[in-house]
């Protein structure tokens, strides 16, 4: 996990100021920077949770279920002006996408809470595959107001997708190790390197 947070410091910029490559833009308002900078303690506590010399799985599941929450309450408002601005922008398939990252944060959490003998039975890890897994195939087929991936007008749609169901698998492989009964410890981290993949890729 230390690698992943490393490379923190040097995006945080890009975030709060700006950036041409890759192009992200400044916060549109006093109110967007401030939620941005507000997002600061979460990532440093897990940057000091991952250079702990001693496994700190459930602490780093605490502080990324704050920092995820931050970090879609302030997606969530970037989408409605979005929205507002244009109303022809697919907002439905972004705000599904959206959907999708924070499933994809409340399997890992899951999986993790039931590896350590902290949920009775696997309900809420299986529910949470299940939605995200029906999200998964409305944002490539369609339904519910989504539509589906046109080919061959959308291939940049369909790059993405496969980028995402490449990391959904990569997950699933890893949280397969954690519930296995002799494998509940040490895949923790490999779920969390390719919960990460899946994040970078789910935008």
């Amino acid at each position: 996990m230390l690698p992943l947070t490393l490379h923190i410091p040097s995006l945080k910029p890009k975030a709060i100021y700006g950036s041409f490559t890759p192009p992200v833009p400044a916060p549109m308002t006093q109110w967007h920077f401030e939620e941005l900078i507000k997002l600061e303690p979460w990532v440093q506590e897990m940057q000091r949770l991952a250079g702990s010399p001693m496994p700190q799985n459930l602490q780093m599941v605490d502080a990324g279920d704050h920092l995820m929450e931050d970090v879609l309450t302030l997606q969530e408002e970037y989408l409605k002006e979005a929205l507002a601005l244009r109303p022809s922008w697919p907002g439905q398939r972004m705000d599904l996408a959206v959907q999708q990252m924070g499933l994809a944060r409340k399997v890992f959490k899951e999986a993790v809470l039931f590896s350590y003998d902290l949920r009775s039975n696997d309900k809420q890890l299986q529910a949470a595959i299940g939605m995200f897994r029906d999200n998964h195939a409305r944002l490539k087929d369609g339904g519910e107001a989504i539509p589906a991936i046109m080919l061959p007008e959308r291939q940049d749609l369909m790059d993405q997708w496969e980028l995402v169901d490449a990391a959904w698998n990569e997950l699933l492989l890893h949280l397969g190790g954690e519930l296995s009964p002799d494998g509940a410890g040490p895949e923790v981290g490999s779920g969390t390197h390719a919960t990460v993949g899946l994040f970078s890729t789910s935008g």
